[in-house]
């Protein structure tokens, strides 16, 4: 394994577990070292990690820099589940940033550029997280419906809390209720 991207798994592990600035700090070394490696996708990964890792930390205006950063590299390489994942994480800053609109778009593109990739997940994800912002129950559903059939079904716990959040917001705590069950 090369030296980028041990520390990039060392970041991952850092950020999952909330030590945010350390993962940072990981990220950075990375990134240079992909750059160094020639290693144009982890080069890309970085930033787009980067940019999640300053999400989580709520400083977004830094944080959609990297997301657009990455946006562009995975966009130049064509890798169109990337460049839609990382629509989907610029829709959540966007919105977090009070920018619905611009927030709804994103994830109405990330959605768009998934459907035809076959992994019926991630274009899941966008769905519930669209749904979420916008409070339709229906699309939150629809989204984890996809998640639940798809392979990939490492957010399907993340979709039903974001669908007792809209339930609440509807005023159907019951529903909520058995979301989070």
């Amino acid at each position: 394994m090369s030296q980028a991207k041990e520390l990039f798994e060392e970041a991952q592990v850092l950020r999952n577990n909330g030590q945010i600035n350390e993962a940072l700090k990981l990220y950075t070394e990375a990134f240079r070292e992909a750059a160094i490696e020639q290693d144009r996708f982890l080069f890309a990964e970085c930033l787009h990690m980067m940019g999640v890792s300053l999400y989580q930390d709520k400083n977004f205006s830094e944080a959609l820099e990297y997301l657009e950063k990455a946006r562009k590299e995975f966009e130049y390489d064509k890798n169109i589940a990337l460049l839609a994942a990382v629509l989907r994480d610029m829709g959540s800053v966007s919105a977090s940033m009070g920018n619905i609109t611009e927030g709804i778009s994103y994830f109405q593109k990330s959605i768009e550029l998934l459907k035809d990739l076959g992994n019926r997940g991630h274009p899941g994800v966008s769905k519930v997280k669209l749904g979420k912002l916008t409070n339709s129950e229906e699309l939150v559903l629809e989204g984890i419906k996809d998640i639940v059939q798809s392979e990939d079904r490492f957010f399907e716990a993340i979709a039903y809390v974001n669908l007792a959040e809209v339930s609440i917001e509807l005023n159907k705590s019951k529903e909520a209720i058995k979301s989070l069950a």
